[in-house]
C-alpha cells in the first residue's frame, strides 16, 4: 500500500489487521493481501472483514460499501481510551521469536514471551501509578491475557508449569493493582469468566492444551497430505516428538476437563479436518475447572461467586462506551467483594458499624472481616435508600434515552391499601401502549431473612413478594442481589423492551443498561462498605447512568 499510497498504513494486533488509508489505499492493500495470505496458505475471513469511516456518509466502491459498519471493535472491544501514538522507542518490544523444535524451542519461546508479558505489565502498573484507571488498567490485562500467548500456544506443546507461571504473572498483576494478596481460591476465581462471577482473566493453563490440540485437528489431515503420509501411524513413527507431544497433551486436557478425549479422533482428523475445536476444548476445561473450584467451597463462599454472576453482574468491569470508569477507590472496594476478601477497604482499622443516624448515633454493630455484608445490610445512615434510587434512575433514564416517556415514584391507587400507598418507582407505557410499572429491589441475597439460602432463592422470593403485594398485569419487579446478579424477571422485562429495539442497535442498547445498572449498584455498595468502615467519612459518588 505505501508503494502506491504514502500515507496509508498496516496495523496489526495478533491476528487482527487493519488497513488504513483512502478507499483507493484499502482496495488495493487488501487485494495484496489476499495474494500473500494465499501463498501462506491462509485465506481472509470476509465475514469478519468491516470496513469503517469517520464520515458514515461518505461513497465507496461497491466491494467496501457491502462491509461497512456503524463502529469498528478495537481489539475485541470498542475501547475510546486507545489512542493510535507510539510512547515507547522500541517498536518490536512485543515480538517473540518462535522456536519449532517441540522441546527446547518451546521452552525458548515460552520464557521469551513469560518476558515479554512481565514487561508489559511493567508498563500497565506504570501507567496506572500515573492515573490510569484500575478499570482500563484491568481491562487491557484481561485482553493480553485472553490473546496474546494463544497463537504461540496453537504452535507450542507447553508444559503445565511453564503455564501456570504465565497464570502467576496475571494473578501478581491483579494483586499489585488491588493491594492484598488473594488466597488459592481466590486467584482461581479470577479465570473464571465475568457472567460465571471472575474477573474473566485468560488462563494459559485451560488454554494451552486446548490451543495446541485443537490447532492440530484442524491442521493434521493438511500437514500429513503434504508430507505424502497416509496413516496415522506411519506419521507417528516419522514424527517421534509430535506423538509423544500428542500423548502429553492429551492426557493434560482430560485431567483439564474431567472426562476421556477419544484417541481415534485422530485417525479420523487425518482423513477430514476438524477445525474449531480450541473453542470446544477450552471451555470443557474452564467448564470442569470452575465446577472443582466450586466443589472447594463451603456453601456460603460458593454462593457469593453465584450471587455476582449471570448477566450484566460484572458488566462495571468492562469499559463501556460514553460512561466514564468507576473511581478507583470505589471500583477497587467492588472488586475485593467480589473476589470475596475478608476486608473490602483496604487498611480500613474499623472493627464496627460507623453508619450514623440522624441524631449522630451510630450503628456500632460489630462488623468482623465479613466481605462486606453488614455493612451493604445495614439499615442505618440510609445507605440502602440511596442505592436503591440509584439503581431506579439508571433504569428510567436508559428507558428515556430510547424514547420512553418516564414517571418516576408513581401512586398507583388500584394497588393502595388501608395502612399502604402503593407508590412504584418506574412507570411508563409501552410502544403497544401498555402501562408497565418497574418495582426495583436490591438485597443481600447470601442472607435471606436471616437464615442462609442458595444463590436465587432471594431473587424469587422477592419477585413473589412483589406480585403478592401487586397484584395483577403490568408489574415488573426488577430485582438484583447487591453482588450483581439480575433476577429472572428482570431479564425477561429487557428482552422484551429490546425487541422494539431495531436489531442493529440492541446489542449496544443491552450493552449500555448492563454497564450502567452495574456501576451504579456497585458504587453504591462499595459507598456503604466505605462509610461503614471508615470513621467520620461519607464518600461522594455519581450516577452511572
Amino acid at each position: 500500500m505505501r508503494t502506491h499510497y504514502s500515507d496509508a498504513l498496516v496495523l496489526a494486533f495478533l491476528d487482527d489487521t487493519y488497513l488504513v488509508g483512502s478507499a483507493a489505499a484499502v482496495v488495493t492493500g487488501m487485494a495484496n493481501f489476499r495474494t500473500v495470505m494465499a501463498e501462506l496458505g491462509l485465506r481472509v475471513n470476509d465475514s469478519k472483514t468491516k470496513v469503517w469511516t469517520p464520515n458514515p456518509h461518505r461513497d465507496l466502491p461497491r466491494g467496501l460499501q457491502a462491509k461497512r459498519v456503524d463502529s469498528l471493535p478495537c481489539v475485541g472491544a470498542v475501547v475510546p481510551y486507545a489512542r493510535p501514538e507510539r510512547h515507547d522507542a522500541e517498536a518490536d518490544w512485543r515480538d517473540v521469536p518462535l522456536q519449532t523444535d517441540l522441546h527446547e524451542g518451546c521452552t525458548a519461546s515460552l520464557q521469551a514471551f513469560a518476558n515479554r508479558q512481565a514487561a508489559y505489565f511493567a508498563k500497565l502498573l506504570e501507567l496506572h501509578r500515573a492515573g490510569l484507571s484500575a478499570t482500563y488498567t484491568l481491562a487491557l490485562a484481561r485482553t493480553w491475557s485472553q490473546g496474546a500467548p494463544v497463537h504461540l500456544l496453537r504452535a507450542l506443546p507447553a508444559r503445565q508449569d511453564q503455564l501456570q507461571a504465565l497464570d502467576a504473572g496475571v494473578a501478581d498483576l491483579v494483586q499489585t493493582v488491588l493491594g492484598d494478596r488473594l488466597d488459592e481460591t481466590q486467584a482461581r476465581q479470577l479465570f473464571l469468566r465475568i457472567p460465571e462471577g471472575g474477573l474473566g482473566m485468560g488462563s494459559a493453563v485451560t488454554t494451552g492444551p486446548a490451543a495446541w490440540l485443537g490447532a492440530w485437528e484442524g491442521g493434521l489431515q493438511h500437514a500429513a497430505a503434504a508430507a505424502g503420509i497416509s496413516s496415522l501411524d506411519e506419521f507417528r513413527r516419522l514424527w517421534p516428538a509430535w506423538a509423544q507431544a500428542v500423548d502429553s497433551q492429551d492426557e493434560t486436557q482430560q485431567q483439564l476437563q474431567g472426562k476421556t478425549l477419544h484417541g481415534t479422533r485422530w485417525v479420523r482428523t487425518l482423513v477430514a479436518a476438524n477445525p474449531k475445536q480450541q473453542q470446544a476444548h477450552a471451555r470443557a476445561a474452564q467448564a470442569h475447572q470452575r465446577k472443582r473450584l466450586l466443589d472447594s467451597l463451603p456453601s456460603l463462599e460458593q454462593d457469593k461467586i453465584l450471587q455476582a454472576s449471570g448477566p450484566g453482574a460484572g458488566s462495571f468491569m468492562q469499559p463501556a462506551v460514553d460512561l466514564p470508569p468507576m473511581e478507583d477507590r470505589h471500583f477497587l472496594v467492588a472488586l475485593r467483594r467480589r473476589l470475596r476478601v475478608r476486608h473490602c477497604v483496604h487498611g480500613a482499622a474499623a472493627t464496627c458499624c460507623h453508619h450514623t443516624r440522624a441524631d449522630h448515633r451510630r450503628c456500632g454493630k460489630a462488623m468482623p472481616g465479613d466481605n462486606g455484608t453488614h455493612a451493604v445490610s445495614c439499615r442505618v445512615g440510609g445507605g440502602w435508600e440511596v442505592r436503591h434510587n440509584a439503581v431506579r434512575d439508571a433504569v428510567g433514564h436508559w428507558l428515556e434515552e430510547g424514547g420512553h416517556t418516564v414517571f418516576y415514584e408513581q401512586e398507583v391507587p388500584r394497588w393502595n391499601r388501608p395502612e399502604e400507598r402503593a407508590v412504584l418507582d418506574v412507570v411508563y407505557r409501552t410502544l403497544e401502549g401498555h402501562t408497565t410499572y418497574l418495582d426495583v429491589s436490591c438485597l443481600e441475597g447470601a442472607v435471606v431473612y436471616g437464615r442462609i439460602r442458595n444463590a436465587t432463592h432471594g431473587l424469587t422470593r422477592r419477585e413473589r413478594a412483589k406480585h403478592k403485594r401487586y397484584p395483577g398485569p403490568g408489574l415488573v419487579p426488577f430485582v438484583l442481589d447487591n453482588r450483581g446478579r439480575w433476577g429472572k424477571e428482570a431479564l425477561q422485562w429487557v428482552r422484551g423492551v429490546l425487541r422494539n429495539v431495531p436489531a442493529a442497535d440492541r446489542a449496544e442498547r443491552l450493552a449500555r443498561l448492563r454497564a450502567s445498572v452495574a456501576m451504579t449498584l456497585q458504587t453504591a455498595v462499595a459507598d456503604q462498605i466505605i462509610s461503614a468502615s471508615c470513621e467520620n467519612e461519607r464518600r461522594g459518588w455519581r450516577n452511572a447512568s
